[in-house]
């Protein structure tokens, strides 16, 4: 399996605050023409207003940049963040609840690959998007979208972007990656998410990437005793360069049809 660790990271959880139900089958949604805090978003980063909004590709959408020196933003120790943390209970899921979710980013020009990995045990690695598990202490959260390197020095190690999935205890979690593929610029990649969020045997979790079929996961998706909270991210190892990731379209909802853009694969 093609695995990548993170360190630990534990994100403030004050200040939540509901928004209106809109009516129909989409419980939320977030198009970035408001203020952040406007829709519940709390930004870690080293230097306030990093996350900007910005049009790009025909959508409104935020930046998320980060800088070298970037680090021990929340506990992130030598890696570098600039993420957004979903506060309101529309991005937050717990034992039992089944969830439709959409959410698109883009890698604009002046995002930067992380730099391939090396055999002594030096990790190059970074995360645009996670379900992160919502209690403080080690491991991993419980889903991620990855951006990688390139390249790989061995086969066992992820390239481009993935989804990846983490089940078990919190302190020694298992692990499963789903590739996507290679980073391609100023491409929106629209991805939709249903799962049934359980420590149980019986949850499961499917992701679409552009309408395709790209994860198909049963099992436990929780941690026993915890829930998950929404993170969108620009959060990676430090490489000595300024780096963006771009998030547009959060959309919750009911159905497949109140999130998705296009028809979903089987």
């Amino acid at each position: 399996m093609n695995l990548i660790t993170i360190p630990d990271r534990r994100f403030g959880v004050a200040n939540r605050r509901a928004l209106p139900v809109i009516p129909s089958d989409v419980l939320w949604d977030c198009d970035f023409t408001q203020p952040l805090g406007n829709y519940g978003w709390a930004e870690q980063s080293k230097v306030p207003g990093r996350a900007t909004l910005v049009t790009a590709n025909g959508r409104t959408c935020v930046r998320l940049h980060t800088e070298p020196g970037d680090n021990g933003v929340n506990n992130s120790l030598t890696w570098e963040r600039n993420d957004l943390e979903g506060t309101v209970p529309a991005l937050i899921f717990n034992e039992g609840q089944e969830m439709w979710f959409a959410h698109s980013v883009l890698f604009p020009n002046d995002y930067v690959d992380p730099p391939e990995s090396q055999l002594n045990g030096v990790w190059n690695a970074g995360v645009v998007f996670d379900f992160h598990n919502s209690l403080p202490g080690g491991g991993q959260a419980n889903f991620m979208m990855l951006g990688m390197p390139v390249t790989a020095i061995t086969p066992d190690r992820s390239t481009g972007i993935s989804y990846q999935m983490s089940w078990g205890t919190q302190a020694a979690s298992q692990a499963q990656n789903y590739p996507i593929g290679p980073v391609q610029r100023n491409v929106w990649y629209d991805s939709v998410y249903h799962a049934l969020w359980t420590a149980g045997a019986g949850g499961y979790f499917d992701a679409w990437t552009n309408g395709v079929h790209k994860m198909h996961y049963i099992g436990p998706t929780l941690y026993f005793g915890q829930g998950v909270y929404t993170k969108l991210a620009n959060y990676h190892t430090a490489f000595g360069l300024p780096t963006s990731v771009l998030h547009s379209r959060i959309v919750v909802g009911k159905t497949a049809a109140s999130v998705a853009l296009t028809p979903l694969g089987a």
